[in-house]
Protein backbone atom coordinates (compact mmCIF):
# COMPACT_ATOMS: atom_id res chain seq x y z
CA UNK A 1 0.00 0.00 0.00
CA UNK A 2 2.84 2.07 -0.64
CA UNK A 3 4.08 3.11 2.93
CA UNK A 4 -0.43 3.82 3.56
CA UNK A 5 -1.71 3.65 6.89
CA UNK A 6 -4.82 1.25 6.82
CA UNK A 7 -6.74 3.02 4.56
CA UNK A 8 -10.63 4.42 5.30
CA UNK A 9 -13.37 2.99 3.97
CA UNK A 10 -16.44 4.95 2.55
CA UNK A 11 -19.39 2.71 1.37
CA UNK A 12 -21.92 5.29 -0.36
CA UNK A 13 -24.91 3.19 -1.61
CA UNK A 14 -27.35 4.96 -3.74
CA UNK A 15 -31.32 2.94 -3.76
CA UNK A 16 -32.74 2.50 -7.42
CA UNK A 17 -30.34 4.35 -9.31
CA UNK A 18 -30.06 3.46 -12.70
CA UNK A 19 -26.33 3.29 -14.46
CA UNK A 20 -27.76 4.99 -17.79
CA UNK A 21 -29.21 8.06 -15.77
CA UNK A 22 -25.67 8.75 -14.50
CA UNK A 23 -23.78 11.34 -16.23
CA UNK A 24 -20.42 9.88 -15.74
CA UNK A 25 -21.86 6.93 -17.81
CA UNK A 26 -24.25 8.86 -19.93
CA UNK A 27 -23.31 12.16 -21.55
CA UNK A 28 -26.92 13.09 -22.49
CA UNK A 29 -27.65 13.50 -18.80
CA UNK A 30 -26.96 16.27 -16.49
CA UNK A 31 -27.60 14.38 -13.32
CA UNK A 32 -24.39 14.75 -11.00
CA UNK A 33 -22.11 17.51 -11.00
CA UNK A 34 -20.21 16.42 -7.89
CA UNK A 35 -19.30 12.77 -9.14
CA UNK A 36 -18.57 13.40 -12.69
CA UNK A 37 -15.93 15.28 -10.67
CA UNK A 38 -15.26 12.45 -8.08
CA UNK A 39 -15.25 9.70 -11.62
CA UNK A 40 -12.27 11.30 -13.40
CA UNK A 41 -10.22 10.19 -10.16
CA UNK A 42 -11.73 7.02 -9.65
CA UNK A 43 -11.52 3.19 -11.43
CA UNK A 44 -15.07 3.36 -13.13
CA UNK A 45 -17.17 0.21 -14.30
CA UNK A 46 -18.88 0.83 -17.09
CA UNK A 47 -20.41 -2.66 -17.12
CA UNK A 48 -21.47 -3.18 -13.47
CA UNK A 49 -24.09 -5.33 -12.60
CA UNK A 50 -25.92 -6.31 -9.69
CA UNK A 51 -26.57 -9.83 -7.93
CA UNK A 52 -30.29 -8.96 -7.81
CA UNK A 53 -33.03 -6.48 -8.47
CA UNK A 54 -34.07 -5.01 -4.64
CA UNK A 55 -32.36 -3.57 -1.37
CA UNK A 56 -32.16 -7.00 0.74
CA UNK A 57 -30.11 -9.05 -1.41
CA UNK A 58 -28.18 -6.88 -2.99
CA UNK A 59 -26.45 -5.24 0.55
CA UNK A 60 -26.46 -8.95 1.58
CA UNK A 61 -24.09 -9.83 -1.28
CA UNK A 62 -22.23 -7.02 -0.97
CA UNK A 63 -21.32 -7.47 2.58
CA UNK A 64 -20.83 -10.84 2.65
CA UNK A 65 -19.36 -11.83 -1.35
CA UNK A 66 -21.95 -14.51 -1.32
CA UNK A 67 -24.73 -14.90 -4.31
CA UNK A 68 -28.49 -14.27 -3.36
CA UNK A 69 -29.19 -18.35 -3.55
CA UNK A 70 -26.26 -18.26 -1.55
CA UNK A 71 -26.93 -16.44 1.51
CA UNK A 72 -30.66 -16.75 1.12
CA UNK A 73 -31.94 -13.52 2.39
CA UNK A 74 -34.55 -12.63 0.54
CA UNK A 75 -37.41 -11.87 3.30
CA UNK A 76 -35.85 -9.93 6.20
CA UNK A 77 -36.78 -12.96 8.53
CA UNK A 78 -34.25 -15.43 7.51
CA UNK A 79 -30.54 -15.01 9.49
CA UNK A 80 -27.64 -15.08 7.81
CA UNK A 81 -25.50 -17.68 8.44
CA UNK A 82 -22.27 -18.46 9.77
CA UNK A 83 -20.45 -16.59 7.05
CA UNK A 84 -17.89 -13.32 7.66
CA UNK A 85 -18.99 -10.22 6.69
CA UNK A 86 -16.99 -7.55 5.22
CA UNK A 87 -17.71 -5.39 8.98
CA UNK A 88 -17.01 -8.45 11.02
CA UNK A 89 -13.60 -8.85 9.67
CA UNK A 90 -12.47 -5.08 9.63
CA UNK A 91 -13.92 -4.69 13.31
CA UNK A 92 -11.48 -7.78 13.49
CA UNK A 93 -8.60 -6.22 12.26
CA UNK A 94 -9.39 -2.83 14.20
CA UNK A 95 -11.32 -0.74 11.81
CA UNK A 96 -14.28 1.24 13.45
CA UNK A 97 -17.26 -0.13 11.37
CA UNK A 98 -20.62 2.08 11.29
CA UNK A 99 -23.61 2.20 9.16
CA UNK A 100 -25.67 4.54 8.35
CA UNK A 101 -29.12 4.30 6.63
CA UNK A 102 -33.16 4.88 6.66
CA UNK A 103 -34.18 1.90 5.07
CA UNK A 104 -34.91 -0.94 7.86
CA UNK A 105 -34.01 -4.17 5.68
CA UNK A 106 -29.95 -3.15 7.10
CA UNK A 107 -31.61 -3.79 10.69
CA UNK A 108 -33.06 -7.65 9.61
CA UNK A 109 -31.57 -10.53 8.40
CA UNK A 110 -28.30 -9.80 9.89
CA UNK A 111 -26.89 -8.86 6.84
CA UNK A 112 -25.17 -5.98 8.16
CA UNK A 113 -23.73 -7.61 11.17
CA UNK A 114 -20.14 -6.21 12.47
CA UNK A 115 -21.80 -2.26 11.68
CA UNK A 116 -22.62 -0.09 14.65
CA UNK A 117 -25.78 0.60 12.75
CA UNK A 118 -27.11 4.35 13.15
CA UNK A 119 -30.65 4.76 11.75
CA UNK A 120 -32.22 7.95 10.96
CA UNK A 121 -35.85 8.60 11.10
CA UNK A 122 -37.53 10.53 8.11
CA UNK A 123 -40.27 13.86 8.85
CA UNK A 124 -43.74 12.87 8.00
CA UNK A 125 -44.51 12.09 4.65
CA UNK A 126 -45.98 14.05 1.85
CA UNK A 127 -49.37 13.27 2.23
CA UNK A 128 -49.29 14.35 6.29
CA UNK A 129 -47.87 17.35 5.14
CA UNK A 130 -50.86 18.21 2.49
CA UNK A 131 -53.42 16.60 5.18
CA UNK A 132 -52.17 19.75 7.47
CA UNK A 133 -52.68 21.83 4.46
CA UNK A 134 -56.01 21.09 3.68
CA UNK A 135 -57.45 21.20 7.38
CA UNK A 136 -55.74 24.68 7.64
CA UNK A 137 -57.44 25.95 4.45
CA UNK A 138 -60.39 23.76 5.87
CA UNK A 139 -60.32 25.58 9.28
CA UNK A 140 -59.73 29.87 8.09
CA UNK A 141 -62.68 31.90 9.70
CA UNK A 142 -63.96 33.60 6.17
CA UNK A 143 -67.68 33.94 4.64
CA UNK A 144 -66.42 35.43 1.56
CA UNK A 145 -66.04 33.28 -1.37
CA UNK A 146 -63.20 35.58 -2.78
CA UNK A 147 -61.21 36.12 0.41
CA UNK A 148 -61.50 31.98 0.75
CA UNK A 149 -60.05 31.68 -2.44
CA UNK A 150 -57.57 34.61 -2.30
CA UNK A 151 -56.72 32.52 0.91
CA UNK A 152 -56.09 29.39 -0.79
CA UNK A 153 -54.00 31.02 -3.35
CA UNK A 154 -51.61 32.44 -1.21
CA UNK A 155 -51.20 29.37 1.27
CA UNK A 156 -50.59 26.82 -1.24
CA UNK A 157 -47.36 28.27 -2.23
CA UNK A 158 -45.98 28.15 1.00
CA UNK A 159 -47.63 25.44 2.94
CA UNK A 160 -47.32 23.37 0.02
CA UNK A 161 -43.47 24.06 -0.25
CA UNK A 162 -42.82 23.23 2.98
CA UNK A 163 -45.46 20.11 3.23
CA UNK A 164 -44.07 18.99 0.11
CA UNK A 165 -40.56 19.75 0.02
CA UNK A 166 -39.28 20.66 3.22
CA UNK A 167 -38.62 16.87 4.25
CA UNK A 168 -37.73 16.35 0.66
CA UNK A 169 -33.51 16.73 1.52
CA UNK A 170 -34.01 12.85 2.65
CA UNK A 171 -30.40 11.94 2.52
CA UNK A 172 -29.55 15.07 4.52
CA UNK A 173 -30.24 13.73 8.13
CA UNK A 174 -27.98 10.35 7.23
CA UNK A 175 -25.11 12.43 5.80
CA UNK A 176 -25.44 14.85 9.03
CA UNK A 177 -25.39 11.77 10.92
CA UNK A 178 -22.13 10.34 9.04
CA UNK A 179 -20.19 13.41 9.20
CA UNK A 180 -20.94 14.03 13.16
CA UNK A 181 -18.61 10.68 13.35
CA UNK A 182 -16.38 10.79 10.52
CA UNK A 183 -15.70 13.84 12.13
CA UNK A 184 -15.04 12.07 15.71
CA UNK A 185 -14.02 8.51 15.05
CA UNK A 186 -10.72 7.48 14.72
CA UNK A 187 -9.04 5.87 11.90
CA UNK A 188 -8.93 3.33 10.47
CA UNK A 189 -12.78 2.72 10.07
CA UNK A 190 -14.90 2.12 7.44
CA UNK A 191 -18.83 3.82 6.88
CA UNK A 192 -21.61 2.31 5.01
CA UNK A 193 -23.76 5.39 4.18
CA UNK A 194 -27.04 4.36 2.32
CA UNK A 195 -28.93 7.17 0.56
CA UNK A 196 -32.87 6.63 -0.31
CA UNK A 197 -33.29 9.95 -2.64
CA UNK A 198 -33.70 8.08 -5.01
CA UNK A 199 -36.15 5.23 -4.02
CA UNK A 200 -39.43 5.62 -5.47
CA UNK A 201 -41.91 8.13 -4.59
CA UNK A 202 -39.31 10.36 -5.89
CA UNK A 203 -39.95 13.34 -4.53
CA UNK A 204 -36.47 16.03 -4.68
CA UNK A 205 -36.85 19.18 -3.15
CA UNK A 206 -38.23 22.01 -5.50
CA UNK A 207 -34.53 23.62 -5.94
CA UNK A 208 -33.20 19.96 -7.40
CA UNK A 209 -36.38 19.13 -9.73
CA UNK A 210 -36.58 22.70 -10.99
CA UNK A 211 -33.11 22.03 -13.03
CA UNK A 212 -35.56 19.47 -15.02
CA UNK A 213 -38.78 20.65 -15.24
CA UNK A 214 -41.36 23.75 -14.79
CA UNK A 215 -44.26 21.75 -13.27
CA UNK A 216 -46.16 23.46 -10.39
CA UNK A 217 -46.82 22.09 -7.43
CA UNK A 218 -50.07 20.79 -7.56
CA UNK A 219 -49.06 18.51 -10.53
CA UNK A 220 -46.29 17.28 -8.74
CA UNK A 221 -47.81 16.40 -5.65
CA UNK A 222 -50.46 14.69 -8.02
CA UNK A 223 -47.46 12.50 -9.96
CA UNK A 224 -46.19 11.73 -5.96
CA UNK A 225 -49.96 10.08 -5.15
CA UNK A 226 -50.08 8.18 -8.47
CA UNK A 227 -46.44 6.74 -7.92
CA UNK A 228 -47.54 5.65 -4.75
CA UNK A 229 -50.68 4.23 -6.34
CA UNK A 230 -48.41 2.11 -8.81
CA UNK A 231 -46.58 1.07 -5.66
CA UNK A 232 -49.93 -0.30 -4.09
CA UNK A 233 -50.72 -1.89 -7.38
CA UNK A 234 -47.09 -3.58 -8.25
CA UNK A 235 -48.92 -6.66 -8.61
CA UNK A 236 -51.88 -6.07 -10.99
CA UNK A 237 -48.90 -3.93 -13.17
CA UNK A 238 -47.02 -7.87 -12.55
CA UNK A 239 -49.42 -9.38 -13.97
CA UNK A 240 -50.53 -7.38 -16.90
CA UNK A 241 -53.75 -6.19 -15.17
CA UNK A 242 -53.35 -2.64 -14.55
CA UNK A 243 -51.72 -0.06 -17.17
CA UNK A 244 -49.41 2.62 -16.70
CA UNK A 245 -50.37 6.35 -17.54
CA UNK A 246 -47.94 7.20 -19.66
CA UNK A 247 -48.62 10.63 -19.85
CA UNK A 248 -47.42 10.88 -16.43
CA UNK A 249 -44.25 9.56 -17.38
CA UNK A 250 -41.94 12.63 -18.63
CA UNK A 251 -42.96 14.06 -14.98
CA UNK A 252 -41.83 10.99 -13.00
CA UNK A 253 -39.01 10.42 -14.80
CA UNK A 254 -37.81 14.50 -14.12
CA UNK A 255 -38.52 13.65 -10.58
CA UNK A 256 -36.00 10.99 -10.89
CA UNK A 257 -33.54 12.61 -12.00
CA UNK A 258 -33.51 15.74 -9.51
CA UNK A 259 -33.28 12.77 -6.81
CA UNK A 260 -30.41 11.76 -8.14
CA UNK A 261 -28.50 15.32 -8.65
CA UNK A 262 -29.92 15.75 -4.98
CA UNK A 263 -28.57 12.67 -3.50
CA UNK A 264 -25.26 13.78 -5.91
CA UNK A 265 -24.98 17.02 -4.03
CA UNK A 266 -25.64 14.97 -0.50
CA UNK A 267 -22.23 12.83 -1.31
CA UNK A 268 -20.51 16.16 -2.15
CA UNK A 269 -21.07 17.09 2.01
CA UNK A 270 -19.88 13.95 2.80
CA UNK A 271 -16.24 13.72 1.11
CA UNK A 272 -15.97 17.60 1.91
CA UNK A 273 -16.11 16.17 5.49
CA UNK A 274 -13.17 13.48 4.67
CA UNK A 275 -11.05 16.94 3.03
CA UNK A 276 -11.75 18.53 6.06
CA UNK A 277 -10.79 16.34 8.34
CA UNK A 278 -7.26 15.44 6.40
CA UNK A 279 -8.52 11.84 5.85
CA UNK A 280 -9.55 12.24 2.11
CA UNK A 281 -6.17 11.00 1.00
CA UNK A 282 -6.24 7.97 3.01
CA UNK A 283 -9.99 6.83 2.30
CA UNK A 284 -10.93 4.54 -0.21
CA UNK A 285 -14.01 5.66 -2.10
CA UNK A 286 -16.58 3.11 -3.33
CA UNK A 287 -19.82 4.91 -4.79
CA UNK A 288 -22.71 2.64 -6.39
CA UNK A 289 -26.24 2.15 -6.86
CA UNK A 290 -27.72 -0.99 -5.62
CA UNK A 291 -30.26 -1.65 -8.59
CA UNK A 292 -31.92 0.50 -10.49
CA UNK A 293 -35.43 1.10 -11.41
CA UNK A 294 -38.16 0.86 -14.11
CA UNK A 295 -39.37 3.94 -15.29
CA UNK A 296 -42.63 2.81 -17.38
CA UNK A 297 -40.16 0.53 -19.91
CA UNK A 298 -41.99 -3.09 -20.16
CA UNK A 299 -44.91 -1.28 -18.60
CA UNK A 300 -43.37 -1.67 -15.49
CA UNK A 301 -42.83 0.75 -12.47
CA UNK A 302 -40.27 0.13 -9.80
CA UNK A 303 -38.03 -2.60 -8.99
CA UNK A 304 -38.28 -6.65 -7.40
CA UNK A 305 -39.20 -8.59 -11.22
CA UNK A 306 -38.20 -9.46 -13.96
CA UNK A 307 -34.34 -9.54 -14.38
CA UNK A 308 -33.68 -6.79 -16.79
CA UNK A 309 -30.84 -4.14 -17.79
CA UNK A 310 -32.87 -1.63 -16.15
CA UNK A 311 -33.04 -3.37 -13.01
CA UNK A 312 -29.16 -4.52 -12.43
CA UNK A 313 -27.18 -2.26 -14.63
CA UNK A 314 -25.90 -0.29 -12.31
CA UNK A 315 -23.19 2.88 -11.59
CA UNK A 316 -20.01 1.15 -9.68
CA UNK A 317 -16.52 3.55 -8.93
CA UNK A 318 -13.88 3.06 -7.03
CA UNK A 319 -11.36 5.66 -6.05
CA UNK A 320 -8.48 3.84 -4.28
CA UNK A 321 -5.61 6.08 -2.83
CA UNK A 322 -3.38 2.68 -2.42
CA UNK A 323 -2.88 2.75 -6.19
CA UNK A 324 -3.94 -0.67 -6.59
CA UNK A 325 -6.69 0.39 -9.00
CA UNK A 326 -6.15 3.37 -11.68
CA UNK A 327 -8.06 5.90 -12.16
CA UNK A 328 -9.85 4.61 -15.38
CA UNK A 329 -13.11 3.45 -17.46
CA UNK A 330 -13.42 -0.46 -17.71
CA UNK A 331 -15.59 -2.23 -19.84
CA UNK A 332 -15.26 -5.86 -18.49
CA UNK A 333 -18.54 -7.03 -16.74
CA UNK A 334 -18.07 -6.40 -12.65
CA UNK A 335 -20.61 -6.90 -10.04
CA UNK A 336 -21.54 -5.37 -6.55
CA UNK A 337 -20.65 -8.50 -4.96
CA UNK A 338 -16.99 -8.26 -5.98
CA UNK A 339 -16.70 -5.38 -3.59
CA UNK A 340 -16.33 -7.96 -0.61
CA UNK A 341 -12.72 -9.67 -2.02
CA UNK A 342 -11.85 -6.30 -3.42
CA UNK A 343 -12.06 -4.24 -0.54
CA UNK A 344 -10.45 -6.88 1.95
CA UNK A 345 -7.80 -7.20 -0.44
CA UNK A 346 -7.12 -3.41 -0.53
CA UNK A 347 -6.07 -3.32 3.44
CA UNK A 348 -3.70 -6.41 2.23
CA UNK A 349 -6.61 -8.88 3.75
CA UNK A 350 -6.86 -12.27 2.10
CA UNK A 351 -10.64 -12.44 1.35
CA UNK A 352 -12.15 -15.76 2.47
CA UNK A 353 -13.60 -18.16 -0.23
CA UNK A 354 -16.38 -17.46 -2.50
CA UNK A 355 -17.55 -16.94 -6.10
CA UNK A 356 -16.25 -13.32 -6.15
CA UNK A 357 -13.85 -12.28 -8.01
CA UNK A 358 -11.32 -9.50 -6.80
CA UNK A 359 -11.66 -6.57 -8.99
CA UNK A 360 -7.61 -5.92 -8.47
CA UNK A 361 -6.80 -8.59 -10.87
CA UNK A 362 -9.25 -10.68 -12.21
CA UNK A 363 -11.76 -9.54 -14.94
CA UNK A 364 -14.76 -11.52 -15.70
CA UNK A 365 -16.56 -13.00 -18.55
CA UNK A 366 -19.93 -13.14 -16.67
CA UNK A 367 -22.06 -11.69 -14.53
CA UNK A 368 -24.78 -13.34 -12.67
CA UNK A 369 -28.12 -12.61 -11.07
CA UNK A 370 -30.71 -14.01 -8.65
CA UNK A 371 -33.95 -13.06 -8.24
CA UNK A 372 -36.12 -14.76 -5.50
CA UNK A 373 -39.72 -13.08 -4.69
CA UNK A 374 -40.11 -13.13 -0.83
CA UNK A 375 -43.14 -12.97 1.09
CA UNK A 376 -43.00 -10.11 2.19
CA UNK A 377 -42.95 -8.60 -1.67
CA UNK A 378 -46.22 -9.76 -2.16
CA UNK A 379 -48.59 -6.83 -1.52
CA UNK A 380 -52.53 -6.69 -0.68
CA UNK A 381 -54.08 -7.54 -3.66
CA UNK A 382 -51.90 -10.34 -4.62
CA UNK A 383 -54.41 -12.54 -4.04
CA UNK A 384 -56.85 -11.06 -6.50
CA UNK A 385 -54.46 -12.82 -9.24
CA UNK A 386 -53.65 -16.28 -9.64
CA UNK A 387 -50.36 -17.29 -9.04
CA UNK A 388 -49.47 -18.15 -12.72
CA UNK A 389 -50.58 -14.74 -14.22
CA UNK A 390 -46.97 -13.89 -12.05
CA UNK A 391 -43.43 -14.13 -13.10
CA UNK A 392 -41.50 -16.83 -12.45
CA UNK A 393 -40.74 -15.88 -8.13
CA UNK A 394 -37.43 -17.73 -8.57
CA UNK A 395 -35.35 -16.14 -11.57
CA UNK A 396 -31.61 -16.40 -12.61
CA UNK A 397 -29.34 -14.52 -15.10
CA UNK A 398 -26.58 -14.69 -17.17
CA UNK A 399 -24.66 -11.26 -18.67
CA UNK A 400 -21.93 -11.06 -20.83
CA UNK A 401 -23.15 -7.92 -22.51
CA UNK A 402 -26.36 -5.96 -23.59
CA UNK A 403 -26.34 -7.62 -26.43
CA UNK A 404 -25.28 -11.62 -24.69
CA UNK A 405 -27.62 -12.59 -21.86
CA UNK A 406 -30.17 -14.68 -20.75
CA UNK A 407 -32.82 -15.01 -18.39
CA UNK A 408 -33.76 -18.18 -16.34
CA UNK A 409 -36.45 -19.97 -14.64
CA UNK A 410 -34.73 -22.93 -12.65
CA UNK A 411 -37.94 -23.79 -11.10
CA UNK A 412 -39.27 -24.33 -14.60
CA UNK A 413 -36.26 -25.23 -16.29
CA UNK A 414 -37.00 -23.07 -19.01
CA UNK A 415 -35.88 -19.34 -19.72
CA UNK A 416 -37.25 -16.42 -20.85
CA UNK A 417 -38.24 -16.18 -24.39
CA UNK A 418 -37.46 -12.53 -25.96
CA UNK A 419 -35.39 -10.95 -28.57
CA UNK A 420 -32.96 -9.83 -26.24
CA UNK A 421 -32.01 -13.43 -25.28
CA UNK A 422 -28.58 -15.59 -26.22
CA UNK A 423 -30.04 -18.89 -25.54
CA UNK A 424 -26.12 -20.43 -26.53
CA UNK A 425 -25.14 -18.83 -22.80
CA UNK A 426 -27.55 -21.68 -21.15
CA UNK A 427 -25.11 -24.22 -20.12
CA UNK A 428 -22.98 -21.84 -18.22
CA UNK A 429 -25.68 -20.45 -16.29
CA UNK A 430 -26.85 -24.03 -15.65
CA UNK A 431 -22.85 -24.59 -14.48
CA UNK A 432 -22.92 -21.58 -12.11
CA UNK A 433 -26.20 -22.64 -10.03
CA UNK A 434 -25.06 -26.16 -9.61
CA UNK A 435 -21.22 -25.05 -8.59
CA UNK A 436 -23.13 -22.33 -5.87
CA UNK A 437 -21.73 -22.93 -2.02
CA UNK A 438 -25.27 -22.15 0.00
CA UNK A 439 -24.74 -21.06 3.73
CA UNK A 440 -27.42 -22.39 6.00
CA UNK A 441 -29.46 -19.90 7.85
CA UNK A 442 -29.24 -19.74 11.21
CA UNK A 443 -32.82 -19.46 11.99
CA UNK A 444 -35.30 -16.70 11.64
CA UNK A 445 -36.64 -13.89 13.31
CA UNK A 446 -40.29 -12.33 13.03
CA UNK A 447 -39.67 -8.15 12.01
CA UNK A 448 -40.57 -5.81 14.75
CA UNK A 449 -43.66 -3.49 14.31
CA UNK A 450 -41.44 -0.51 13.92
CA UNK A 451 -39.48 -2.49 11.19
CA UNK A 452 -42.46 -3.33 9.39
CA UNK A 453 -43.97 0.25 9.98
CA UNK A 454 -40.80 1.45 8.03
CA UNK A 455 -41.13 -0.97 5.13
CA UNK A 456 -44.59 -0.64 4.68
CA UNK A 457 -44.21 3.17 4.33
CA UNK A 458 -41.47 2.61 1.57
CA UNK A 459 -43.92 0.47 -0.27
CA UNK A 460 -42.60 -2.87 0.29
CA UNK A 461 -45.80 -4.15 2.29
Amino acid sequence: MSGMSAPNILLISIDSLRSDFCSFLNDSERTMDFLDDLAGESTVFERAISPSTWTLPVHASVFTGLYPFEHGLNDGETILGDHPTLAEILVERGYTARSFTHNDWFRTSGMARGFDHEHTRMPGMVQHGFDNLRDGVRDRDSSSITKGTKQLLEAVPVKARKAFFRHRLKGARTVTKAIRRLKSDDAPFCHMVHLNDVHHAYRPHIDYYRKFGEEGLINLHKNVLYQQELKRKRDGIETGNYDIDEDRLELMIDLYRGSILQVDAQIERLVDSLIETGEYENTVIVVFGDHGDLLGERGRFGHGSPICDELVRVPLLIRDPTGQLEASRRSDPAQLNDLYPTLLKLIGESPPPTHSLPLQSDSRDAAFVHYRSGKLNQSSDALDFPESEFPPFKQAAIWKAPDSKLVYYPDEDRYRHDEEMNTDLLPELRAHLENLDPVPARGEKELSANVRSNLKQMGYL
